[in-house]
């Protein structure tokens, strides 16, 4: 199964583009619009390429699925549909394969072109605190009004942050990377047991990094009163979780409720939340497809990964064995910014680049051979 969603996220500032966000522009070598790399353009490489076989000579030998679905951003209620209709019908895919990590051109430890293959994702969940407190005049204020205790809440939690674990896909990660890694890396790497602690410390030296090791918690929003001189009578914020695979959506309420304890403020879930993903096999034959298709296309080192952002494809969990968040796409870390950010486009060569990697994956796992090509036993 083949997974990329045709919904886009919105553009706040429209005027800042390089090109009309939604025109899908064609300037200097690119196509210029918002969802040209998420996740548009993995959408038409792999319709381009399944066209491309159903009109020439080449067969499918097994049955291939496209799913793509309209609100990836938002509910993902496509995805859960597909994977209803997969359950269904009793069809169980040998694997699934979506967007999320993809080809870094820079990566920090190798200082070259790795392609991370995502084979776990993070859960998600939303905190809701409130505080309450008597209202009024700002010029009368008490010792304590709800903002100043919604504050010491925050504070609170954000001192008390999840542990940093290495292991799991993150240590799969370095491990495969570790033979292109600098000398006193690789020691560290080879003798992880030891050097914990330092490999922590070096992969959290960065956000991106960090992420990698624990359940991470932002801050997103706050409410309180309506003007600058009326104290409120109930103060909000919400902290954004991404669970890693060792934790769960009860302990995170868990470790938030024994952080504010004693204070007078209410936690609940707000909006919807799921568990990490399964973690899925690095030495299946689908990794092994799909990694070989990457480095025959791109020239680059493969490496399972985790995926620290959220993709609709852990709605296919329950019908697959196996899920991998692969985008074909080589980016260095800098570029990664278009995510979701202004200008995003993609280059005409990167769009080609795509269409060769899914036909290469489908060429080793799907393409039947005309017999006029067969070689002889």
């Amino acid at each position: 199964m083949l997974v990329a969603h045709q919904d886009v996220v919105p553009v706040q500032t429209p005027r800042a583009w390089t090109a009309p966000p939604f025109s899908g522009e064609l300037r200097d070598g690119a196509v210029w619009g918002r969802g040209a790399i998420d996740n548009r353009g993995s959408l038409i490489a792999i319709v381009e390429v399944l066209n491309g076989i159903s009109e020439g000579e080449e067969q499918l030998s097994r049955d291939v699925y496209l799913v793509s679905s309209h609100d990836e951003e938002g509910l993902q209620s496509g995805a859960k549909a597909a994977a209803a209709w997969f359950q269904e019908h009793h069809i169980r895919p040998e694997f699934v394969l979506d967007e999320g990590s993809l080809i870094i051109s820079d990566h920090p430890l190798t200082q070259g072109s790795v392609a991370l293959i995502g084979i776990s994702e993070k859960g998600y969940a939303t905190l809701r605190i409130t505080a309450s407190s008597r209202g009024g005049h700002s010029s009368a204020p008490p010792t304590n009004t709800a903002v100043s205790i919604l504050a010491e809440a925050l504070r609170r939690i954000a001192a008390d942050p999840f542990p940093r674990h290495y292991g799991g896909p993150t240590k799969e990660m370095l491990d495969t990377l570790a033979p292109r890694a600098p000398f006193t890396t690789r020691i560290a790497i080879a003798n992880s047991c030891l050097f914990a602690p330092v490999l922590e410390r070096i992969i959290g030296a960065s956000p991106q990094g960090a992420a990698m090791l624990h359940t991470t918690m932002a801050p997103t929003m706050l409410v309180g009163s309506p003007k600058t001189n009326v104290l409120a009578t109930e103060a909000s914020a919400w902290i954004n979780y991404r669970i890693a695979p060792t934790d769960s959506v009860a302990a995170v309420e868990r470790r938030a409720r024994s952080a504010v304890a004693g204070l007078p403020v209410k936690l609940s879930l707000d909006g919807p939340f799921r568990k990490p993903s399964k973690v899925s096999s690095s030495t299946s034959a689908g990794f092994r497809q799909i990694s070989d298709a990457a480095r025959r296309t791109f020239g680059a080192v493969t490496a399972p990964a985790p995926v620290i952002a959220a993709t609709e494809s852990r709605a296919f969990d329950g019908i697959a064995d196996n899920v991998y968040r692969f985008q074909p796409l080589e980016l260095s870390i800098a570029e990664t910014e278009m995510i979701h950010g202004t200008d995003e486009h993609l280059s005409v060569h990167a769009l080609q680049k795509m269409m060769d990697f899914y036909y290469e994956l489908l060429r080793t796992t799907a393409i039947q051979v005309p017999e006029a090509d067969r070689l002889p036993d």
